[in-house]
């Protein structure tokens, strides 16, 4: 999206990028590597709602630490997790996840 000169922000609640996949120093290469090309990078906070005009297009993220940011466009990311329960005593467990051979 930068890339096509829009404006573009990424929010996330976490103190990193990714905190369950890379540790601090890997988030910073890659939070460094977005900052240089443009992405501004904003930690610690969330979405808690939109504004949107007459046409029901969204206008503005409204964010929980008060911040409110102009969007013309949204995308939004949750995330995932695995159901290891599923397979409680099935499988071998590591880290909230199941374990997996290979790459």
């Amino acid at each position: 999206m930068k890339m096509n000169n829009f404006d573009v922000s990424m929010v996330y609640p976490e103190p990193w990028c990714m905190p369950r996949l890379f540790t601090a120093g890997i988030a910073s290469f890659y939070e460094g590597y977005y900052a240089n090309k443009g992405i501004k990078i904003i930690k610690g906070t969330v979405a808690v709602g939109f504004t949107a005009d007459a046409n029901g297009e969204v206008k503005e993220v409204k964010l929980k630490d008060g911040r409110v940011l102009e969007a013309d466009i949204v995308v939004v990311g949750v995330g995932g997790r695995p159901l290891a329960t599923l397979f409680k005593g099935q499988v071998e467990e590591e880290k909230g996840g199941i374990k997996v051979s290979g790459p």
